[in-house]
Parts: structure tokens; C-alpha cells; sequence
């Protein structure tokens, strides 16, 4: 078996083990010879499950691996079994030694959400962190299901001319039937911090441009355009309407009306001519 890895933990430097590099070979041998899940043998005339982070040999066996003899081994399996590291089953068959904790320290790591949940920590930890990370998850939803295109201008600019600029912007787009949603909101609102380098009156100066021409989404200022930044102060497009000085180019009511009168009068002209 010389597929996968094992884990090895930077504590094992403080163990005794770490002491003697003979001993710390065999046993991380002794940890890659364990079984990665449980797997039947033939032990005799019948069949056996040897578990997992358990395995089948012979202090004979070990000793030609170690290339040391089978005192040796026998003197090295009963120092990590007084430690509590292994265990022992002898039997004519030869030796079955389960390494302890092997679950505890070998477990891969489980997904919950996005979060990495290591198991080899315990898994009273690994429950208490999947909880945690199902709370925030939840938490997230709420406040993600409660926002509203009012909620998040509010958060973002409470008021003053930023707001105005902004709302004005949401009333364009919903005018134009092609309203924005929470999301799209938010994206065009990050969009603008990095056009602005978080700028408030170069925000208003592109959310103005935006609405004098008409864009369904904010693109950098041109460097020929500044209201809030000019030497002869000349207020913005919402500064305009504000003081009532600016009136919209454009109005989709109006030019409904205006279609649905040429439509009217065509039909007219058309009936006209018929009777005729």
C-alpha cells in the first residue's frame, strides 16, 4: 500500500519519539501499513475484518522490514503499547496492532457551506464549528431575504445630494422597465466605489452622468466632465432638480401619450380613406 499520505502533526516534535529517528521511522511506518477502511483477510481457515487504522503482521515480518531483529521489535511494540499509542492481539496467526486515535488524527476534512471543517480535531469541535457555521449561513439569509433597494441606499448614503443622485438613478431605471433588483443594486453600488475611489463627490458626478445619458449602469467619469469639482460652481443634474432649475430630456409618460395620439391619428386617416 504506497498510495495517499497520512497526516503528521507538527506536535509530534514535543513526543518522545521525535527523539530517536530510528523509532520515529517505524512508526510512521507503522501508521501508512494501517488500513485507510475496513478490509477483509483470510486469517487461518476463515475470514476476519481487519478495521480501520488497523493491520495484520508478524514481529517476524516487521523485523525483515526493519531489518533489526525480532527482540528489537518486540521490545519497540511494547514501548508504544505501555504508551497507549497501539494495541496488541497475538494469536498463532501472528500479530494484529491498531494504532489508537488513528480515526482522530487520519479523518479527512469535511465541507459544511464553504467552511473546511477539520475532523481530526475532535469531533465534538468539528460538530460545534459545522453549528456555527449553519448560524451565520442562516443569519446571512435573513438579512439577505429583509433588504430592499430602500434598505441598502439607506445603509449606503443616508442622505444628503449622493442619495438623491442614487435614487434618481433607481426611478430611471425602473422608468425605463428595467428595474433593478437587490442584487444588481448592490453590484452597480460596488461598481461605483471602485469608479469614485470611494470619492463622494465624484460618485455624484458619475451617477449625474450616468442620468444625462441615459446608461443603465455606471461607467468612469470623462475627463472632461465634473460638476462637484469645477472652479465656477454649476450644481448637478440633482442638484438642478432639487431647485427645481432642471427638467428631465427625457419623459417616458410623454412619449407613450405621443405614440398612442400618432397611432390614433393613423387609424383616423386610415377609416378616412376607406370611406372614401
Amino acid at each position: 500500500m504506497n498510495k495517499g499520505f497520512i497526516k503528521v502533526y507538527r506536535e509530534i516534535q514535543e513526543h518522545w519519539i521525535w527523539q530517536d529517528s530510528q523509532k520515529l521511522k517505524w512508526w510512521l511506518d507503522i501508521i501508512m501499513m494501517a488500513n485507510i477502511k475496513d478490509n477483509k483477510m483470510l486469517k487461518g481457515n476463515g475470514l476476519v475484518t481487519i478495521k480501520r487504522g488497523t493491520f495484520h503482521t508478524s514481529e517476524v515480518s516487521l523485523s525483515t522490514r526493519w531489518n533489526v531483529s525480532r527482540k528489537t521489535v518486540t521490545a519497540f511494540l511494547g514501548l508504544l503499547e505501555e504508551d497507549g499509542m497501539i494495541t496488541l492481539q497475538k494469536d498463532r496467526n501472528g500479530t494484529t496492532i491498531e494504532v489508537l486515535n488513528y480515526k482522530a488524527y487520519q479523518d479527512k476534512n469535511v465541507q459544511v457551506g464553504t467552511a473546511e471543517v477539520a475532523t481530526d480535531v475532535t469531533a465534538d469541535v468539528a460538530e460545534e464549528v459545522a453549528a456555527n457555521v449553519a448560524q451565520i449561513k442562516k443569519e446571512k439569509n435573513v438579512k439577505e431575504s429583509k433588504e430592499t433597494i430602500s434598505s441598502v441606499l439607506k445603509d449606503y448614503a443616508p442622505d444628503g445630494d449622493l442619495h438623491e443622485a442614487l435614487k434618481s438613478f433607481i426611478e430611471m431605471r425602473t422608468k425605463a422597465k428595467k428595474p433593478l433588483t437587490v442584487r444588481a443594486f448592490k453590484q452597480a453600488l460596488d461598481k461605483l466605489d471602485s469608479l469614485s475611489n470611494n470619492d463622494t463627490n465624484t460618485k455624484i458626478d458619475i451617477v449625474d452622468q450616468t442620468l444625462q445619458k441615459g446608461w443603465q449602469t455606471f461607467y468612469e467619469l470623462k475627463s472632461n466632465y465634473s460638476n462637484t469639482g469645477a472652479t465656477s460652481y454649476v450644481p448637478n443634474k440633482v442638484q438642478q432638480m432639487n431647485q427645481g432649475m432642471y427638467q428631465h430630456d427625457w419623459d417616458f409618460d410623454d412619449l407613450e401619450k405621443k405614440q398612442r395620439e400618432h397611432i390614433q391619428e393613423k387609424l383616423r386617416q386610415e377609416k378616412g380613406g376607406a370611406n372614401e
